[in-house]
């Protein structure tokens, strides 16, 4: 990231931790303000980036409730405890039951704190002078959200549509009628460049999702 932000544009930095390979993100305007989005493993990641960069983090963001996009909540609030920690309200029993869930995968887990805020009812994330807006894309998990720049450039997508795959729905309150539907409604709704961050794996692209996704694109094969 270089200094200032000449352009007027958030910035997505990837952050690849733990052996789920998660991807944790930070969404930052320029140098001043921005959001860690889906703490997970090795937070201390994060927090060397945000130190080197100067950056005031003003939100702990979580798209979905489950225990490895949520696992690093409690860390990184002590770490920022001014940033305001916001998830969704529909998933609060999954993040409340976050360390038996990491236990049942063979992980170590503490508590999240509690929410300050729902994705459901804040409407727009400031940063500086761009916004992340939250999008409804339940199937995944009953409250899985995205995150979509104001500008439309890229939608943090979490665990809705990875490159060539989506999401999996055989986990409790899990659909994939659902998650379909939500995911044509991102495929559908933005330009063909739109960036794809999602939790699991590579960046992509709208374009490259709904020419070649065997699941959600334009061609899925296995739809419901």
């Amino acid at each position: 990231m270089g200094e200032g932000n000449p352009a007027g544009r958030l910035t997505v930095v990837p952050y690849v931790v733990g052996p789920l390979d998660n991807r944790t993100y930070l969404v930052a305007w320029g140098r001043e303000e921005g959001a860690i989005v889906d703490p997970s493993f090795e937070i201390e990641q994060v927090a060397e980036g945000v130190s080197r960069l100067g950056i005031e983090v003003r939100y702990i963001l979580n798209t979905h409730g489950h225990f490895d996009h949520t696992m690093g909540n409690a860390a990184a609030k002590r770490l920022f405890p001014d940033a305001r920690l916001i998830y969704p309200r529909e998933d609060e029993e999954l993040i409340k039951r976050l360390v038996e869930a990491a236990s049942l995968f063979g992980f170590a887990a503490e508590p999240s704190p509690p929410a300050d805020a729902y994705l459901e009812d804040i409407g727009d994330i400031s940063l500086g002078e761009g916004a992340l807006l939250p999008i409804f894309t339940p199937g995944h998990s009953p409250g899985h959200f995205c995150l979509a720049d104001r500008e439309g450039r890229f939608i943090l997508v979490g665990d809705l549509i990875f490159a060539g795959s989506v999401g999996r729905t055989d986990l409790p309150g899990g659909d994939f009628a659902t998650l379909y539907r939500s995911a044509r409604r991102i495929l559908e709704g933005y330009p063909p460049e739109t960036a794809l961050y999602p939790g699991h794996g590579p960046a992509t692209t709208v374009e490259a999702e709904r020419r070649s996704n065997p699941f959600v694109g334009d061609r899925a094969t296995i739809t419901p």
